[in-house]
């Protein structure tokens, strides 16, 4: 049986915003899952939000985003060709 994908749900605004930038919904869940997964995330005690990153090969897609009722409500996300110092890949 398939995995059952995590729902992401995105701001009328927000998702234009993303299309423009060329950032997929599933780019996003993979970096929530993985901020999820391993911790590697921060919460903004202004805003409740939590924020983190993940680096697909040149690209670093950062997620700002809370997780309500099984599903993740993402307020801001982008991309930049960019490396972590002290991240490996």
């Amino acid at each position: 049986m398939e995995e059952e994908k995590m729902e992401i749900v995105l701001a009328p605004e927000l998702e234009t915003k993303l299309n423009n930038l060329l950032i997929l919904k599933d780019d996003l869940r993979e970096a929530v899952d993985y901020c999820e997964t391993s911790g590697a995330k921060l919460l903004n005690p202004e805003t409740g939000c939590l924020i983190g990153h993940r680096r697909f090969g040149a690209v670093t897609y950062w997620v700002e985003y809370r997780l309500e009722n099984g599903r993740c409500v993402v307020h801001n996300a982008y991309s930049h060709r960019m490396r972590i110092e002290g991240e490996e890949g």
